[in-house]
């Protein structure tokens, strides 16, 4: 009888001691779980800070200048700037910049009808270096980027002595706008980039001097064939022929021309100042003011709404073209100023409509 009990005993010490131990190991397990979910949680929560400071840090980025440290560039907006406007929205057409407080368009062609420009790079600045533009109501009467010598630029309303009050571009992603002037007799040309951010002070305009035209990039575009326009043979200028009004679109280049079968004929948008001729506007749609010939209007990019479209009773061909245009689903900010010329027409003739000064 004493041994049976002493046996009952130790059964049930073993068995007291095997749940003591799987109580152990279920607290150790579930520790164990808790750490690797604590420890999974500051795996994450560090991602996500670095990610969310990335971000602040993109976000609060300002252009810098001419090379030099965001700390550094920060100084000379602060030294130049004592108040800003905003700006919603630019684009270009040919060399010439267009700024909006809303959405540029052909019908909202000036912010501020007189503008001047500072060169930030300028160590000793005074109000009277500044440059002064007057901007008009056509499409080549806006701000002459290429007039420009080398520097990086804001545009102001006004300036005091020392200060003034800058555009400011209130898009949270940078915009950017790369464009090359004409090349000059030794080939050399003008890089010229516009830039703005909302976190950074101004929008600024950059002016490089350069080389070579980069690859991809052309002084014009041709709708036609070079046989039939042959002006540029023997001469520096980037010229790429191509067959249809798409590809004319997606070429990048600020400056096309449409081969027109009459000889002598040179048509412009309704919307510069050139004296030549003009198309006519079609009537009876959304777009009731916008050039009816193709090229003109499309070509136009962004501040003429290419690819939108037109009401089809206006004529098949004008809503086909608009509709091959809007195929792309790009939207070209860098507008192509645009001339329909005849087979007979020089180059001098265009250079001298452009204003091509050995830029």
């Amino acid at each position: 009888m004493a041994t049976e009990l002493q046996e009952f005993t130790q059964e049930e010490a073993l068995k007291k001691k095997i749940r003591q131990k799987k109580r152990i190991r279920g607290c150790l397990i579930v520790l164990n779980a808790l750490l690797l979910c604590y420890f999974s949680y500051l795996v994450v929560d560090t991602i996500v800070q670095k990610v969310v400071e990335k971000k602040q840090e993109i976000n609060n980025e300002i252009i810098q200048l001419n090379g030099k440290s965001s700390s550094k560039s920060k100084e000379i907006y602060e030294k130049y700037i004592y108040k800003t406007v905003d700006v919603n929205d630019f684009a270009t057409y040919g060399k010439y910049l267009l700024t909006s407080s809303s959405r540029v368009s052909y019908d909202d062609l000036h912010f501020e009808n007189e503008i001047k420009l500072i060169n930030l790079l300028e160590d000793n600045f005074t109000a009277e270096s500044k440059f002064y533009f007057n901007l008009g109501s056509k499409l080549d009467e806006q701000l002459d980027l290429c007039s420009l010598d080398v520097g990086d630029y804001m545009i102001c309303t006004s300036i005091t002595q020392t200060k003034g009050i800058a555009y400011h571009y209130t898009g949270d992603d940078l915009l950017e706008i790369t464009l090359y002037s004409f090349p000059d007799e030794l080939n050399h040309r003008k890089k010229i980039t516009i830039r703005g951010k909302e976190s950074s002070p101004a929008l600024v305009i950059s002016i490089e001097a350069i080389n070579l035209l980069p690859k991809d990039n052309y002084d014009f575009v041709v709708i036609g064939n070079e046989s039939e326009l042959p002006i540029f043979k023997n001469t520096n200028y980037q010229v790429k022929y191509v067959t249809t009004l798409k590809e004319a679109y997606l070429t990048n280049a600020s400056y096309a021309i449409n081969l027109l079968d009459e000889e002598d004929t040179i048509i412009s948008s309704n919307y510069v100042s050139l004296d030549t001729k003009k198309p006519d506007k079609i009537i009876g749609s959304a777009y009731d003011s916008l050039d009816s010939e193709n090229s003109i209007r499309e070509l136009g990019g962004y501040v003429f709404n290419a690819g939108y479209g037109v009401k089809k009773e206006v004529g098949e061909d004008i809503s086909k073209a608009s509709l091959e245009i809007k195929s792309t689903g790009k939207e070209v900010r860098k507008g192509k100023y645009t001339l329909s010329v005849g087979k007979k027409i020089t180059l001098k003739d265009i250079e001298s409509l452009l204003g091509v000064k050995n830029e």
